[in-house]
């Protein structure tokens, strides 16, 4: 938040809408004005299915666990089933968080976007300077 009001300063300081500093401050302040949403519409969805999966899948490993105590030899071979079911399971977890780890390495390739365009708009205004 804070780097989103300094660098609304940054682009209000320039003194026309033309100069490059300013094209360079008003993106680096789109970027970091989308990682809100870009976090609310793509990467919370994402986490609510891992959190689901995440339950789910504890609440069938107790049930696993408490189901070992007194089994005949059927029940024990379709517990070794549901096993294998819950391994594919977490594979698929893996998935969702291999994805996740991705769509946030495209947030911080925002973030890190927007902190070189400001640092490049403000070489730019210290070289305006100096002349």
């Amino acid at each position: 938040m804070a780097s989103l009001l300094v660098t609304m300063w940054l682009a209000a300081r320039e003194p026309s809408i033309r100069t490059p500093t300013f094209k360079l401050y008003s993106t680096a302040l789109a970027l970091l004005a989308s990682v809100g949403p870009y976090k609310s519409f793509v990467l919370k969805p994402l986490e609510g299915r891992m959190n689901e999966r995440s339950l789910t899948s504890s609440s069938e490993e107790l049930e696993r666990e408490i189901s070992y105590d007194s089994t005949s030899l059927r029940e024990f071979i379709q517990s070794l089933w549901s096993r294998q079911e819950a391994d594919e399971k977490q594979m698929n977890m893996h998935q969702l968080a291999d994805r996740w780890g991705w769509l946030n390495l495209g947030m911080a390739g925002m973030i890190m976007a927007s902190a070189v365009c400001s640092a490049y708009g403000m070489a730019q205004e210290e070289l305006s300077f100096f002349e």
